[in-house]
């Protein structure tokens, strides 16, 4: 019969029944009855001073599917429970979602989640793994029902955590439920800059199972978290992001535009992956050359920079650029449309381009920071040269700098011709010894011929077969002249167009001196025409090593010219002697120090007598005089 289980004292209510409570009194694991059938094996729990039956085994064996209802008033019946046998179990970051960012140190905790179900869940048993680089663990807590922790395992070395949680154990309290946060995994953010995902590991039966109150067994599908992000900002692949954020060019030779090309442009950032980036760019031209005939070869642009040369030319259609009357590309001078080259570049015009990209953040973008892509080109209305320059061996292997200056013609009837000096880097990383490849920008033109000296010491030297390869001219100044080649002949000092006893006199002058053998802006310090050293192997000091120079090309000229018909091409005459006497009435007294043997002459006597061991008073104290040029004679 039905009874009021509140007015009978130690009694609790079974199936609609009335009962003692068999526990009052009894220690715990005292064997009882909780009054179901379905259960035995029951036995007495006492938790905070209450006392209950609970516990036991179930009367029928599971079959292993929670899907099913084993007993039924004591009887094993193994029938289906109908419903949701499928329940959902996910992995969230707390309080987070696909765009929560976590930075270092944070705490991130993620929820093992149980979806809506019509089955009763009492536990769980998960695998999960994680990236210990990017989370490291930290601890786990049951909720809810599950409350109960029954056991953690964490490999932090490899990143597997097996957990289990269960419902807890008290009287009264609930045995299951069909939805709810079952746990709660706590871990500490690495670093930034990467992205934590968190997935269940297919190891059933084993692992990833959840449990009916009386043991039976209910698979889920596996899942991953959503990733767990940690930083905002972006990832640009911006093009020449260089310290000086951007790239400087020559135009290509013969044309008014350089090709260039680059990836591109986008970026992405660990929320939201690959993103576009809203791009503008400007383009400012540095040419303005008056237009309709009135220019001619040479003239100065109005607003050009460093006293260009014009582009246009009389008796040619505007906007059309030519040298030498021969008109060779075309030109618009106007506004360019630079948008055409922000993702991958092209044949930019003279000017200068000024691009910028951006990733603007807005609200759904939380994981935006806003960043910025700016890159400038500067292409630039002259045009470069290749050139690869040979000092005469042999030189030291260490890197060196020397002046190169280049003439270059493009016509020799008249005469035209544009010279340039650049310092150059002569061994070192990458480079043979006594050898130099760089680019060198020279005003824009149809050069059909080049040159090459360094002034301070060696003979001028001649590339007649200057080509063009589509971006830069090519010029090689290499190998023996002996047989066939054209390297710069060193041991010229006094800057004229011969090697003869003047450089001698140049050399005793120096000796033993130790002139700077790297200076990065050595052309910019005397373009060329300054102090000339007598360091002629690189090593930084003035001695016999350098003295062999003058020895082996003594009486050695210039070597050929772009123009047969030039000054330059005169026939030139060397000294071999010269008397002290003449020196001084020249202004080159301090020459005199090559006259070894004393007796009032500077010839190769005294050259002989410097290998036999004589040497000037006071070698390397010489007056340098008139600045160290010193002149020479030219017939």
């Amino acid at each position: 019969m039905d009874t009021d289980c509140a007015a009978v004292p130690g009694a609790l209510c079974s199936n609609g029944f009335c009962v003692c409570n068999p526990c009052i009194g009894q220690p715990n694991n005292t064997p009882c009855d909780d009054g179901d059938p379905c259960t035995v094996n029951t036995v007495c729990y006492t938790i905070n001073g209450t006392s209950d039956c609970v516990g036991g085994n179930p009367f029928c064996p599971s079959d292993g599917d929670l899907c099913t209802t084993d007993c039924v008033d004591g009887v094993c019946s193994y029938t289906p429970t109908g419903g949701d046998c499928e329940p959902e179990v996910t992995l969230d970051p707390k309080d987070g979602g696909p765009n929560q960012c976590f930075e270092a140190g944070d705490a991130v905790v993620v929820n093992v989640n149980l979806g809506d179900t019509d089955l009763c869940i009492a536990g769980g048993e998960f695998r999960l793994v994680y990236d210990p680089s990017c989370l490291d663990f930290v601890g786990v807590v049951g909720s809810g029902v599950w409350g109960n922790v029954i056991f953690v395992s964490a490999n932090e070395s490899t990143g597997v955590l097996v957990i289990a949680v269960g419902a807890v154990i008290q009287p009264g309290a609930p045995k299951c439920a069909s939805a709810g946060t079952m746990a709660e995994i706590t871990f500490t953010k690495i670093g930034k800059c990467n992205s934590c995902d968190i997935c269940m590991e297919d190891l059933n039966p084993a692992h990833n199972r959840l449990t009916g109150p009386k043991g039976e067994l209910a698979e889920f599908p596996l899942v991953c978290s959503d990733v767990i992000h940690d930083d905002r900002s972006d990832t640009l692949n911006c093009p020449f992001q260089n310290e000086e954020g951007g790239i400087a060019v020559n135009s290509d030779c013969l044309d008014v535009t350089a090709h260039l090309t680059w990836g591109p442009v986008g970026g992405s950032n660990q929320c939201d992956g690959a993103f576009d980036l809203d791009c503008t760019c400007t383009y400012e031209p540095i040419l303005a050359c008056r237009v309709g005939g009135t220019n001619k070869v040479g003239d100065t642009c109005q607003n050009s920079n460093e006293g260009d040369a014009c582009s246009f030319c009389i008796g040619v259609p505007p906007n059309q650029l030519c040298y030498d009357g021969e008109c060779i590309a075309k030109w618009d001078a106007g506004e360019v449309d630079c948008t055409q080259f922000i993702n991958g570049g092209g044949d930019l015009p003279q000017g200068r381009y000024s691009f910028d990209c951006s990733n603007t953040k807005s609200p759904d973008n939380v994981c935006a920071d806003g960043s910025t892509c700016r890159w400038t080109v500067q292409v630039s209305d002259h045009q470069s040269i290749n050139a690869h320059v040979q000092l005469s061996p042999v030189v030291v292997n260490n890197q060196f700098d020397r002046c190169i200056c280049f003439e270059l013609f493009s016509s020799c009837t008249p005469e035209v011709m544009e010279e340039t000096c650049e310092t150059m880097h002569f061994g070192g990383p990458g480079q043979f010894a006594g050898q130099s490849t760089e680019g060198v920008k020279v005003k824009k033109g149809k050069y059909i011929c080049i040159t090459a000296r360094d002034r301070q010491h060696s003979l001028r030297a001649t590339d007649a077969g200057l080509i063009c390869d589509g971006q830069a001219y090519v010029a090689s100044f290499s190998g023996d002249p002996f047989f066939g080649g054209n390297w710069l002949i060193q041991g010229n000092l006094n800057r004229d167009a011969i090697i003869d006893i003047l450089d001698f006199g140049v050399f005793l002058g120096q000796l033993n001196q130790n002139p700077n053998p790297k200076k990065d802006k050595l052309c910019e310090d005397n373009n060329g025409k300054g102090f000339t050293h007598a360091d002629l192997n690189g090593d930084g000091n003035v001695d016999v090593a350098d003295f062999t120079f003058i020895q082996i090309n003594f009486l050695e000229d210039d070597k050929n010219s772009c123009c047969p018909d030039s000054a330059a091409a005169a026939p030139v005459v060397g000294l071999t002697e010269i008397s002290v006497k003449d020196l001084r009435t020249m202004g080159l007294g301090e020459l005199a120090v090559a006259d070894l043997n004393n007796d009032g002459m500077v010839n190769t006597e005294d050259m002989a007598a410097y290998l036999a061991g004589a040497r000037p008073k006071d070698a390397g104290k010489g007056s340098r005089g008139n600045n160290g040029r010193v002149g020479s004679l030219r017939k």
